[in-house]
């Protein structure tokens, strides 16, 4: 009887440190490896401190003083497979994209050599990396969305799997930026305090843009851009105007502004009219707007004037065409004005 007791303990004891060991187990990680290398285009030479990142993973790698990476990302199960965009970066190079690269759980992909070219930048510029992806509210890359940093001309369009990337010209010191995006039939958006620093690709948190309330059967245009001070300093509560359209806008604190607008068919030539209390009002004309595409205005520079109230509109007949050559005037003042070929 005593030993069937003892000998239940011992099995128990067995079971139970076995039990113990698969509780303490750890839990195994799936992971892709991707290898390659770089080179400079002109001399054929490795390039190392080149940024290796995959599109929709926040995994990055630099390759080393021969030119070579080894970068892994972590796949959802043992089984999986994906097609995947490989990205390149450099400061003073530019950017690369590798798409279709097939990745496996547990396997080594081996990608072709990547040849980088320098970019023509001016002596005494510094250069700064912007990336990122975006998605809609269900999760899904979102193609043609127009990127822009606030008073940089410098933008860029994501690919087909929402991917972007692009520099842009600073000066030696850090600098925070507001990032925005602006598709057709989404609600722009913003991501502010953004440190951008020389020599360095930033990786911007994901964007993920809602869906807008646009009337079936109607073309909309979008319109975007950033206005600026004769200093180069972001000009905020700037109207933003169209003529003959009722759409507006207003600049916000880092002086960019994104809206729609209806248009008549699936493009339309236009003037866009930028106007703020104290500064001198800016048009620019003969901007296409097309339908489902969003359009980058030139940045506007405005010079401060000495008005201290402004009155902007527009003026149509009663067919609802522009008006030229309309005198305005205001009771008691010499101040006056025409309205142009757009009526404004």
């Amino acid at each position: 009887m005593r030993k069937s007791i003892t000998l239940f303990i011992v099995i128990f004891i067995l079971v139970t440190l076995s039990c113990d060991k698969d509780i303490l187990k750890p839990k195994s990680i799936t992971l892709a490896t991707l290898k390659g290398n770089v080179i400079e285009s002109v001399n054929q030479m490795p390039l190392s401190g080149v940024t290796v990142s995959v599109s929709n993973y926040t995994e990055s790698v630099q390759t080393d003083s021969m030119g070579q990476y080894t970068l892994q990302v972590e796949l959802e199960t043992s089984t999986s497979s994906e097609q995947i965009t490989l990205t390149t970066w450099k400061s003073g190079y530019i950017p690369l994209q590798i798409k279709d690269i097939t990745i496996k759980a547990n396997k080594t992909a081996l990608v072709p050599t990547i040849s980088m070219s320098p970019v023509s930048v001016e002596e005494g510029d510094y250069i700064a990396g912007v990336s990122g992806n975006i998605v809609d509210e269900y999760e899904n890359p979102l193609e043609e969305v127009l990127v822009t940093i606030s008073g940089h001309a410098e933008h860029s369009y994501t690919d087909s799997s929402g991917f972007f990337s692009f520099e842009v010209g600073i000066d030696n010191t850090p600098k925070n930026v507001t990032v925005n995006t602006s598709k057709v039939g989404y609600n722009p958006c913003s991501i502010e305090n953004v440190t951008l620093e020389a020599n360095i690709m930033t990786l911007i948190p994901t964007f993920s843009m809602t869906t807008a309330s646009v009337e079936q059967g109607n073309y909309i245009a979008g319109v975007s851009g950033n206005v600026i001070d004769e200093y180069e300093n972001p000009l905020k509560e700037v109207l933003i105007t169209i003529p003959g359209h009722a759409e507006h806008s207003h600049t916000d604190s880092s002086g960019f502004f994104s809206f729609e607008i209806e248009i008549d068919s699936s493009s339309e030539n236009v003037t866009i009219n930028a106007s703020k209390m104290g500064y001198n009002p800016h048009s620019i004309e003969n901007i296409t707007l097309e339908a489902n595409k969003t359009a980058l205005m030139p940045t506007f520079s405005m010079n401060r004037n000495s008005y201290i109230a402004g009155v902007s509109g527009n003026v149509v007949d009663e067919y609802e065409n522009p008006l030229e050559e309309v005198l305005i005037t205001i009771s008691g003042r010499a101040d006056h004005s025409y309205t142009d070929s757009s009526g404004f």
